[in-house]
């Protein structure tokens, strides 16, 4: 039998570019001239009841946190600001906690996270005739980094691959019946530039499902 958790994080995205001051000095410019927002959302439980437990098979918590230091201080939100136009890099630590009284068979753990979140920019006339830019829903932009081994690897206890255009990590090696499984996630080729002012990126949903002793 299958049971499942979701957590969701959503990003919110603030950016703030001086595209018409580009004569002015990197470092005489405001230091928040480009800033990206992330906010916590609290976890979503499943809205279905429990699968069958009558193995004692249970997943206790799909948890995510920020582990990129911020410059607000403030723990639940990720904020970013910098003065130059590089590319950003922002890293979650994703853990999951299982018990049980049976040990979980190689495939019998899966975790699936989205592999783009953040949309690029796409230029319309504004109603006074000036260009604007808005969210492009068709253009993706960043780069997951996983810790983890491509499939069909076996070097490490989890490995990873894309299935519909999402990252799905799969136990490669029996786990124990009460485990615990943390993995440092990183999303980067993220430009300032490409992405529009104010927008909101899609959540990270967060998906584990586990296969129990009794099929």
């Amino acid at each position: 039998m299958m049971k499942t958790l979701i957590s969701k994080t959503g990003w919110i995205l603030l950016l703030t570019a001086l595209f018409c001051a580009c004569f002015i000095p990197l470092e005489d410019m405001p230091a928040v001239c480009t800033a990206a927002y992330a906010e916590m959302v609290p976890e979503t439980p499943d809205e279905d009841p429990p699968a069958n437990e009558a193995d004692g098979s249970k997943i206790e918590s799909v948890t995510i946190r920020w582990t990129t230091t911020d410059t607000d201080g403030i723990e639940e939100n990720l904020l970013l600001s910098t003065t130059q136009t590089g590319k950003l890099r922002m890293e979650y630590l994703l853990s999951i906690q299982l018990s049980g009284m049976h040990d979980y068979a190689p495939g019998d753990v899966t975790i699936t996270i989205p592999s783009k979140v953040w949309h690029g920019r796409k230029m319309i006339t504004g109603e006074n005739g000036e260009l604007v830019g808005t969210v492009d829903p068709g253009k993706l932009l960043g780069t997951v980094q996983l810790p983890l081994p491509a499939a069909p690897s076996t070097r490490a206890d989890f490995n990873w691959q894309i299935i519909n255009d999402e990252y799905v990590l799969t136990n490669t090696r029996t786990l124990d019946a009460a485990s615990i499984a943390s993995f440092e996630i990183a999303i980067t080729n993220i430009h300032p530039l490409d992405i529009p002012d104010m927008s909101i990126c899609d959540p990270i949903s967060v998906h584990c499902e586990v296969i129990n002793s009794l099929g």
